[in-house]
C-alpha cells in the first residue's frame, strides 16, 4: 500500500514533501505519523482499548455525577460538562465519540425522540439574531406541584445569547399581565443596571391576554421597546422562548421542590442562575450564556436572589401608575356591563 511505502521511505530519511507530492498523499498526515510514538495504539479496536479501561472507568463516574444533576442531558452537553471540567484543571479535550461510546457500553444513551407529523404553515423567518439586547421574547407556562397547586411562570430572554433575564412566578392558575410587567421591569434592571435603554428593542411575545393587556402594551411603550407579536397559529414565530419552555420542563422540573407551590417558586431562582451560567447551547458553540457574554466581551449580569412574585422590587412609579391606570379602565368597563 502507498503508506506502507511512504512510512519506510520517511524512515530511511526521504523528505516528506517529495513523498506526499509522489505518492498523492496528505502531508499533514505524513508529518503526524513521522513524530508518532512507537507504543502509539489504534483506540478504535477494542483490543487496543483495553488498556484504557481504567480511565473509562474514570470517566464513568463523572458522568454519572453530571447526569445526576442533569438526567436529560445527552452525549454532547455531557461532552461540554466535562471539557470544561477538563479545561479547569488543564486538562485536555475529549471527544464526543469517545463520551458517546462509553455511554453506549453502560446503558446511559437517551432514547431516541418519536417524530410526529402533522400539519405546520411554511416558516421561514429568524427569531435569533446577531447582537444582544436587539430582541427579547418572553412567554408563559405552567406546572403543578405535588399537594395539587399550580404555580404559574413567565419570563424575559435575550434572542442572541439565550440568557434568561427574569424569571417570575407565582401561586395559582393564569398568566396575569402584572406578571409579564413585573418580568420586563426586572429584565431591563438586570441587563442595563438602572441606566436609560439606549436602543429600541424588540419585545417578541404572543397574543396572550396578559402581553395583548394595556397596562403591558403601555409599559412596552413607555421603555421605548418594538411591541412584536406571533402570527396567529404559529407558535413557531416564537420559537426560541417556546424551546425554553421545553428546557425547564425537560431539564430542570425534576429538580425542583414540588411538594408545594412555596417552595417550587423558591428553586426556580437557582433554575435560572444555573441554566445561564451551566447549560451549554449548539448555537453558542456548546457554551453558557455567561460564557458566551464573556467570549464575546459583553458584560455579564450578577447572579438572580431568590425572589418569588409577591416578594419582587418595587415597580418603577411610572410602570405602578400605568398598571393601576389599566386596572381602573377595566372596572370601570366591568360596572357598565
Amino acid at each position: 500500500k502507498k503508506m506502507d511505502c511512504a512510512l519506510v521511505l520517511l524512515k530511511r530519511g526521504r523528505p516528506v514533501s517529495a513523498i506526499a507530492r509522489t505518492l498523492r498523499l496528505a502531508r499533514s498526515h505524513l508529518v503526524e505519523l513521522k513524530h508518532r510514538l512507537e507504543q502509539w495504539k489504534d483506540m478504535r479496536f477494542k483490543a487496543n482499548r483495553r488498556a484504557d479501561k481504567n480511565q473509562d472507568q474514570q470517566l464513568l463516574a463523572k458522568l454519572k455525577a453530571h447526569l445526576e444533576r442533569f438526567p436529560s442531558f445527552g452525549y454532547r452537553r455531557l461532552t461540554a460538562l466535562e471539557n470544561r471540567d477538563r479545561t479547569k484543571a488543564g486538562l485536555p479535550s475529549l471527544n464526543p465519540k469517545r463520551i458517546l461510546r462509553v455511554m453506549r457500553e453502560n446503558g446511559l444513551t437517551l432514547r431516541k425522540p418519536v417524530c410526529t407529523t402533522g400539519f405546520s404553515r411554511k416558516h421561514d423567518g429568524r427569531v435569533s439574531v446577531d447582537t444582544p439586547d436587539t430582541r427579547w421574547c418572553s412567554d408563559g407556562l405552567e406546572f403543578k406541584c405535588l399537594n395539587g397547586e399550580t404555580v404559574t411562570a413567565t419570563f424575559v430572554l435575550d434572542c442572541c445569547d439565550r440568557e434568561c433575564l427574569s424569571l417570575v412566578a407565582r401561586s395559582g392558575k393564569g398568566l396575569t399581565s402584572s406578571m409579564v410587567c413585573d418580568a420586563l421591569v426586572n429584565a431591563v434592571d438586570r441587563r442595563f443596571a438602572g441606566s436609560d435603554v439606549q436602543k429600541s428593542i424588540q419585545f417578541l411575545s404572543d397574543n396572550g391576554a396578559a402581553y395583548i393587556s394595556k397596562a403591558t402594551v403601555d409599559l412596552v411603550r413607555l421603555l421605548g421597546f418594538e411591541n412584536c407579536k406571533t402570527a396567529v397559529c404559529s407558535p413557531q414565530s416564537n420559537g426560541m422562548a417556546e424551546a425554553f419552555v421545553r428546557i425547564l420542563k425537560r431539564d430542570y422540573l425534576l429538580t425542583l421542590d414540588l411538594s408545594s407551590a412555596k417552595s417550587a417558586m423558591a428553586d426556580l431562582a437557582k433554575v435560572q442562575n444555573t441554566y445561564n451560567e451551566e447549560h451549554p447551547h449548539s448555537a453558542l458553540g456548546m457554551l453558557s450564556p455567561v460564557e458566551y457574554r464573556t467570549a464575546r466581551g459583553y458584560s455579564t449580569s450578577p447572579a438572580t436572589e431568590i425572589r418569588l412574585h409577591q416578594e419582587l422590587a418595587p415597580i418603577p412609579p411610572e410602570a405602578l401608575r400605568l398598571i393601576r391606570r389599566a386596572q381602573t379602565s377595566f372596572s370601570t368597563f366591568t360596572n357598565l356591563v
